[in-house]
């Protein structure tokens, strides 16, 4: 952020000076300077922060990449056929439940249109993951759900991922007793 300032700062000098001795194309590269500097900025930042918390190279923009949640809901607000993560899905990454509870297991796929998505689960607790649900990708740009699942018991609850046969993602969460407190009368 210092050197984004530090270069708004380098391009007003710039343009100022340049405007003032009558040098407008020296202003014109200026800004063109520093708006190509911005958008690769941008684009560095958005690439580190699809690392952090997806799978597949979200460097090759034509690479199949996404990411793995849990969430408690999700709904089509704006009623155009998508779900968006970032403003449409609730609790997302939740991990503690209660008995009682509803959770959602998700995959987001894009650039995978043709690839096989498998979902593994538990059928109870302790058991080794079994497959529960496939699909082919057909969408470029789409969410696989499981769900929503009713938790029944405490628990800690294993679930996987996989496209084509690689694991691209692992869901654990943690199911606990809920505590009430009980008051009687006398």
């Amino acid at each position: 952020m210092a050197s984004r300032a530090k270069n708004l700062g380098l391009v007003s000098v710039i343009l100022g000076a340049s405007v003032s001795s009558g040098c407008v194309p020296l202003a014109i590269a200026a800004l063109y300077e520093h708006e190509r500097l911005a958008n690769g900025i941008h684009r560095q930042a958005d690439a580190m922060e699809g690392n952090r918390r997806s799978f597949g190279q979200v460097h090759d923009l034509n690479a199949t990449h996404g990411e793995v949640f849990t969430c408690t809901h999700y709904e089509d607000q704006d009623n155009d056929g998508k779900i968006h993560i970032g403003s449409e899905v609730w609790n997302k990454g939740k991990t503690d439940f209660f008995v009682g509870d509803k959770v959602f297991f998700a995959a987001s796929v894009t650039n995978g249109i043709g690839r096989k998505i498998v979902y593994f689960s538990q059928n109870k607790s302790g058991d080794i993951p079994t497959k529960y649900n496939e699909g082919i990708v057909d969408i470029p740009n789409k969410v696989y759900w499981v769900g929503p699942v009713q938790l029944n018991a405490p628990a800690v609850w294993n679930s996987y991922w996989t496209l084509d046969g690689e694991k691209i993602g692992e869901h654990k969460i943690t199911v606990r007793e809920r505590v009430t407190n009980s008051i009687t009368q006398r």
